[in-house]
């Protein structure tokens, strides 16, 4: 699962492919984080090269997508769990996200 973030918006990209999770952006992540918070996205991190993107973000846009069902939602609840036995998980409403493709 991909957010793409650009200084027009942010958009979920490959919503069920639940083995991976990061923030595309061509931008800076203080400007990705900038925008995360603008949209309700999310916020900045205290991580480098990171942002933590908000759980019922990506919830909200998965459904709005078609993606509203209970396998999905299962399959969400999974790569959250694995997430935070990985440390990724900032609290119980963000994930931690590297920014792939910033400056």
């Amino acid at each position: 699962m991909i957010i793409a973030v650009t200084r027009a918006g942010v958009a979920l990209r490959d919503a069920d492919d639940l083995k991976k999770f990061a923030v595309s952006s061509e931008l800076g992540s203080a400007d990705v984080a900038a925008i995360l918070t603008e949209t309700g996205w999310g916020r900045a991190s205290d991580e480098e090269g990171h942002v933590a993107v908000s759980v019922a973000a990506v919830r909200n846009a998965a459904a709005a997508a078609g993606h509203a069902s209970e396998e999905w939602d299962d399959g969400f609840e999974r790569m959250l769990a694995y997430a935070a036995t990985k440390g990724w998980l900032v609290d119980p409403d963000h994930i931690l996200a590297h920014v792939e493709g910033s400056e």
